[in-house]
């Protein structure tokens, strides 16, 4: 592909401009039909999801939604660009947790670490093969570990960095809204939805005279 013929630094610097951009799923698209991902990320987009939690469809298009959703934060964040790579790679883990192009069925190393623990692997992996040391690889498995927030949705730790508690809540606040968009869809003005499991089974009102 596109990627081979670009050095490791030049494809990290590309990647460094897109993220910090005000809109980076945009280009992160244009990489997708280039077919020019770096490896981790091109498999998100044949990787499925629970369509209860995230009606939006494959990993690939929740983590666009994500970073979108984390641009506008970013600037409030003492290390923006550390913040927007989390974000990124958030659910990198699920490449492997998961399986299936259209159903979503869990592998082996899924049942047994789930994507957070596996996704934090990665990211050390990914450290020690291009040899970088110090805070970015350790605030990068962090945020991964905790970006479900509390144990109970099966965080690893709690966010103990400011970045991770941001990026735990751009995450669930995207799937939050599709969980919400996806339902009033479904509904006219003036009517309730059904119980929604991501919302402890509460129903939602629809504005009259919404779409």
């Amino acid at each position: 592909g596109v990627l081979q013929y670009l050095s490791l630094e030049r494809i990290q610097q590309e990647y460094n401009k897109l993220l910090m951009s005000s809109h980076p799923s945009m280009g992160l698209k244009f990489l997708l039909e280039l077919n020019a991902l770096i490896r981790p990320l091109e498999t998100l987009a044949t990787c499925p999801q629970r369509l209860d939690f995230h009606p939006e469809g494959n990993v690939m298009n929740h983590t666009l939604l994500v970073v979108d959703l984390a641009a506008l934060c970013k600037d409030k964040t003492s290390w923006p660009l550390a913040f927007m790579w989390s974000a990124l790679l958030h659910d990198i883990g699920k490449t492997i947790e998961l399986s299936g192009n259209v159903s979503t069925s869990y592998t082996n190393e899924g049942k047994l670490l789930g994507h957070i623990n596996i996704g934090a692997t990665l990211i050390d992996e990914a450290a020690e093969q291009l040899n970088i040391k110090g805070e970015v690889p350790l605030v990068l498995e962090h945020i991964i570990l905790s970006h479900h927030g509390v144990p109970e949705f099966g965080s690893a730790v709690l966010p103990r960095i400011a970045e991770a508690y941001v990026v735990h809540e751009v995450d669930d606040l995207d799937s939050r809204l599709n969980m919400l968009g996806d339902s009033l869809a479904t509904i006219d003005g003036g009517e309730f939805s059904l119980k929604l499991p991501g919302f402890d089974g509460r129903t939602f009102y629809k504005i009259k005279g919404t779409k």
